[in-house]
């Protein structure tokens, strides 16, 4: 994980849905600043459901020097071009320079039907998506990686249980 500074917030419950909307319709963690990382938490009851991206990526979309953390909560329901429900790019790491570290991290939570052309639940272009457990399961995408589509060095799948199903 990056060193720096971390900003950022803890979803425990409630909902987020049925906003529309470019580059995040739900959740936009984002920071260009090396010395502060965006930091946001899904956990327990969180839902984040029936969100549109409009144009490009994510419902909940994760860039630079940011990360998403997702314990629990769910997941559902969403639509974008590329990741339905969940879109991380480093956008270092696609202009081949230094990587602000760009990071996904799922230990536990549900991501299920989900749509998008590319990456049904989740799309990743970092290096910093990592899978531990939980379930991804019922998404679709038109083209490629219903479950999840990964564009980046490595995606590690660190331990079981994690269920994929597209």
């Amino acid at each position: 994980m990056n060193e720096a500074a971390a900003y950022g917030g803890i979803m425990t419950g409630g909902a987020i849905q049925n906003n529309t909307g470019h580059r995040g319709a739900a959740v936009n963690i984002y920071s260009d600043d090396r010395d502060k990382r965006a930091i946001f938490t899904l956990e327990d009851d969180g839902l984040i459901t029936r969100n549109t991206g409009i144009s490009a990526n994510g419902n909940e979309f994760v860039e630079d020097n940011a990360a998403f953390h997702m314990i629990g909560g769910t997941v559902s329901a969403n639509k974008a071009s590329k990741g339905g429900g969940i879109c991380i790019v480093d956008s270092a790491l696609q202009r081949g320079t230094a990587e602000y570290g760009t990071e996904f991290l799922m230990d536990g939570g549900v991501i299920s039907g989900n749509r998008a052309g590319t990456g049904g639940g989740i799309y990743s272009f970092a290096n910093g998506s990592f899978l531990r457990s939980g379930k991804i399961i019922n998404n679709t995408a038109t083209y490629s990686g219903g479950g999840l589509y990964s564009e980046g060095k490595a995606l590690m799948v660190t331990a079981l249980p994690i269920y994929i199903i597209p």
